[in-house]
C-alpha cells in the first residue's frame, strides 16, 4: 500500500507490462471495497468512496478536488494498533493509501519509512507534495466515466489473461 508513482508504475510494468494509463486505470478498483487488516495490516473503515459498492469513477472523483488538483481535504495520519499511515478525508471515514494517492501527488524522496507510509510532505502548507505525472490521466477518468470504464476493461482483461502465479491466497472475511 505504500508506494511513490514510480514504485507503483514499476510494479504493474514488471507483473503485468502495464503503462502509465494501464495503471491509472487499474487502480480505480479501488472504488469497491475497503481494506481489512487480515489483508494489508491496514483498517480501511469506509472504504475509498461513500460507496463501496457501486463501480464508477467516484474513487478519481474524490481523489481529486473540483480544481482537478489532489483534494488537501486528506490528512496524513497514522492508524492506531497498526502503525500504519493513510490518507484519511477530514469529514468523513474514507481514506487513500500511498499508492493511490501516488496517481496525483509524487511522493517520490519524501516517503521517510516505506514498512509504515509516513512521508515527509502534506497536500498544502510549506512543503506541499509535488504533482504526479499520473495526474492528467486521473483527472481524464474523474471527468469521464466512460473512458475509465473502457481503460479499466482492457487493462483487467489483461491483467487476468496473465494468471497470477504466485500471488497469496485471501482469505475470505
Amino acid at each position: 500500500p505504500h508506494l511513490t508513482t514510480r514504485q507503483l508504475l514499476d510494479f504493474f510494468a514488471n507483473n503485468f507490462n502495464f503503462d502509465a494509463r494501464d495503471t491509472t486505470a487499474i487502480m480505480g478498483a479501488h472504488a469497491l471495497g475497503r481494506t481489512y487488516p487480515v489483508n494489508s495490516g491496514i483498517n480501511g473503515g469506509d472504504g475509498w468512496t461513500r460507496n463501496p459498492n457501486a463501480f464508477n469513477n467516484k474513487f478519481y472523483t474524490r481523489l481529486l478536488g473540483s480544481n482537478g488538483l489532489v483534494d488537501n481535504d486528506f490528512v496524513h495520519e497514522q492508524q492506531d494498533g497498526s502503525g500504519h499511515f493513510i490518507w484519511r478525508e477530514r469529514f468523513d471515514n474514507e481514506f487513500m493509501l500511498d499508492a493511490d494517492m501516488a496517481l496525483a501527488v509524487d511522493l517520490e524522496g519524501f516517503m521517510t519509512d516505506p514498512t509504515v507510509g509516513s512521508v515527509s510532505c502534506s497536500l498544502s502548507g510549506n512543503n506541499p507534495c509535488p504533482e504526479s505525472p499520473l495526474l492528467g490521466i486521473a483527472n481524464e477518468y474523474a471527468n469521464d466515466n466512460n473512458a475509465w470504464m473502457i481503460d479499466f476493461y482492457i487493462a483487467f482483461i489483461r491483467m487476468t489473461n496473465m494468471g497470477c502465479d504466485g500471488v497469496a491466497t485471501c482469505t475470505a472475511v
